[in-house]
């Protein structure tokens, strides 16, 4: 008789494993191997791509045929410009990089206001390199029709951290800041969230960023109809992409700024070479920047000329104060979620 504390023995014939039960010893039972299942290990949810992921790839992939929303020192007219507030409602409606200014404290703080000064927008007076933070934010903003709001300046912490994993921030202005801004970034772990614009040397700034390819650049051409001089009658080289714009394999967007869309440095081949090499092309059609009469005022009567001609030239990304009204018309295109 087998102790009760004794285990029960398993054998192995022919696919079965023969039981020896402990009250039925002399009667094993077979049970066929595919009936024992193995543990199963626990499976991780995998793990949801962020929405600021999704911009990113989207931006890296011109292919997709999606447009790009900018809001331009985001979303103020709700709120005062450059605001938390502002941030937060551009981001509510869907835009997929918000647009804010830097600028830099007495005691070296990164804050976000356009202006080099703080008089237009604040209660205050005097340039922003002459406060030191914590007098700064003693400062209250004023909203679009002039009225002081209760609304601080916020510091470059405090917007990020309102956009985590959820938009872009276009960080305008910065390049000037950029040896003081990449260490920052990389300590605060924001980098991912960063894109920068401006003319700096391609060559020079990858040696700068090194194996770090987390910040996104995007340079600036600025394009205008040259003037009727001797020198502009000189020859010049064949127009091309490359020759007219060169960059590195590494710049996945450009900003174009430009007279009118008859130019020839737009012409619609030099666009299907952006598309060959998937770069997208940003343009502005904001009040205070925008080619010819592409505004969002002449917009908002007649989207079709104005954000429809510049996406069927190629532009891709826009930026915009009407970025509701520019949503909505993407939504009904099917060039945006």
């Amino acid at each position: 008789m087998r102790h009760l504390c004794q285990p029960a023995l398993l054998f192995f014939v022919q696919g079965f494993f023969l039981v020896d039960h402990l009250h039925a010893e002399n009667n094993p039972v077979a049970i066929p191997v595919a009936a024992i299942k193995a543990p199963q290990k626990a499976v991780a949810d995998k793990p949801k791509t962020s929405r600021l992921e999704r911009i990113r790839a989207e931006l890296a992939n011109a292919a997709t045929g999606k447009v790009l929303v900018v809001a331009h020192r985001a979303c103020w007219k709700k709120a005062p410009e450059n605001s938390l507030p502002a941030i937060r409602d551009a981001i509510a409606l869907g835009s997929d990089i918000v647009e804010i200014d830097l600028q830099r404290t007495k005691d070296g703080v990164f804050v976000i206001m356009h202006d080099g000064t703080v008089d237009r927008t604040t209660n205050g007076k005097g340039k922003v390199s002459d406060f030191t933070l914590e007098e700064l934010k003693k400062l209250r903003l004023k909203g679009l029709d002039g009225k002081l709001t209760e609304e601080p300046v916020p510091t470059l912490a405090e917007a990020l951290e309102q956009g985590k994993d959820l938009v872009l921030f276009n960080l305008d202005k910065s390049d000037r800041y950029l040896n003081e801004l990449l260490p920052w970034l990389r300590k605060s772990g924001t980098t991912r969230q960063v894109l920068v614009k401006g003319t700096l040397d391609l060559q020079k700034l990858r040696q700068q960023l090194a194996e770090d390819r987390d910040l996104l650049y995007m340079p600036i051409f600025r394009k205008y109809s040259p003037k009727k001089t001797a020198e502009a009658a000189a020859p010049v080289q064949p127009l091309t992409m490359d020759t007219l714009y060169p960059m590195d394999g590494e710049v996945r967007a450009i900003e174009l700024s430009f007279g009118t869309l008859d130019q020839p440095e737009l012409a619609p081949e030099i666009f299907k070479q952006f598309k060959q090499r998937n770069i997208r092309v940003w343009t502005n059609t904001l009040a205070v920047s925008h080619p010819a009469d592409f505004t969002d005022k002449s917009a908002l009567k007649n989207p079709d000329q104005i954000w429809g001609k510049l996406i069927e030239r190629g532009f891709s990304i826009i930026q915009t104060d009407e970025h509701q009204a520019l949503l909505e018309y993407l939504r009904k295109k099917g060039l945006h979620d």
